[in-house]
């Protein structure tokens, strides 16, 4: 199953992964980049991938539009089976060198961000809101170049100022799993949207109504 719909049209957006949408073991991301990616696991259903909190990832090749230290957003509709396990949904690294730009997770029901510019150092924000197993959330995380910010439904969930840019680096992204394994995420996982500058809320919020008549 391979409908075709069209990615925003944002020239900010380097990597958009409508996974409702995708099936099979290579997808190609629906952005100007058209990353081949490789599903590891991660089985097809309504509303997206299965990841099965195992050994279930989705690779997408380094690439040179991964390379984002002063501005980004990430976006992804979420459902966890279980909110008490610390699970990725999005990092960027390799298995020998993490050296991600954004961390996305989910731990203690509630989602974290964290950007680095070396293993392991950094600035790590946790939001406010618990959020329940077994429905979909949309969650977002972004970075300006002075403040890192949740938000959860489209509303802000967290906030903290930073000033330590992520490092230079066109890494692989890995969704659903830490860059050198292990922390897998339990549940679905219906998009991903990575973008090279920061969302307005205005933004966030209209994609967030555009969206989510698929995940109710």
């Amino acid at each position: 199953m391979n409908v075709k719909r069209g990615a925003a049209p944002d020239p900010g957006l380097v990597l958009y992964l409508p996974l409702e949408d995708l099936d099979g073991g290579s997808l190609m991301s629906r952005d100007a980049c058209g990353h081949l990616c490789t599903a590891s696991g991660a089985s097809w259903h309504a509303g997206g991938r299965l990841f099965d909190g195992i050994d279930d990832y989705i690779l997408t090749p380094a690439s040179p539009a991964f390379d984002i230290r002063t501005s980004l957003t990430l976006i992804a509709w979420v459902r966890s089976d279980d909110v008490a396990l610390q699970q990725v949904i999005v990092q960027r690294g390799s298995p020998t060198a993490r050296r991600y730009f954004m961390d996305f997770y989910l731990a203690n029901a509630r989602i974290g961000v964290a950007n680095a510019n070396s293993m392991g150092g950094g600035d790590i924000l946790t939001g406010t809101g618990v959020l329940a197993a077994g429905r979909f959330y949309q969650v977002c995380g972004t970075f300006d170049g002075a403040a890192l910010r949740i938000y959860v439904d489209g509303m802000q969930d967290g906030l903290k100022a930073k000033t330590t840019l992520p490092n230079s680096d066109s890494q692989a992204v890995y969704t659903g799993r830490m860059a050198e394994g292990g922390t897998y995420f339990k549940g679905t996982i219906g998009e991903v949207r990575i973008l090279n500058r920061a969302l307005t809320p205005q933004e966030i919020r209209r994609i967030y109504n555009s969206t989510k008549w698929r995940y109710q």
